[in-house]
């Protein structure tokens, strides 16, 4: 009975260790951007700023898979649509919000210097 009971501890001790051990499938996939959003841009029109992205080859959208290079590409390309248009100086902050399962919505904010 001893021996049995030792062996079910060492059982409940090592079972935790072996499921961290296992490795999990790695979800490569970035997530898919379900919503896109501006704040604080006046006088800039979204207009503007979608084509702005075009204009900087940036693969920013809606269903598009989320990427960091192409949201700092977003934030440098805001930041100079700002100054061109009296708000010189203004710093866009970027913030990628998730959206369950595997969803995020991006809002980038104008920040007066």
């Amino acid at each position: 009975m001893k021996v049995l009971s030792t062996l079910f501890l060492c059982l409940a001790a090592v079972t935790p260790l072996l499921a961290q051990a296992q490795p999990q499938a790695p979800d490569e996939k970035p997530p898919v951007i379900r919503a896109i959003e501006y704040r604080d841009f006046q006088p800039v029109k979204v207009e503007a700023i979608l084509q702005r992205f075009k204009d900087k080859g940036i693969l920013l959208a809606v269903e598009h898979r989320l990427d960091s290079q192409e949201i700092a590409a977003a934030q440098a390309a805001l930041e100079g649509l700002l100054a061109e248009n009296g708000r010189p100086g203004a710093k866009v902050k970027a913030d990628v919000s998730p959206i369950p399962p595997r969803s995020v919505r991006v809002t980038f904010t104008a920040v007066a210097p």
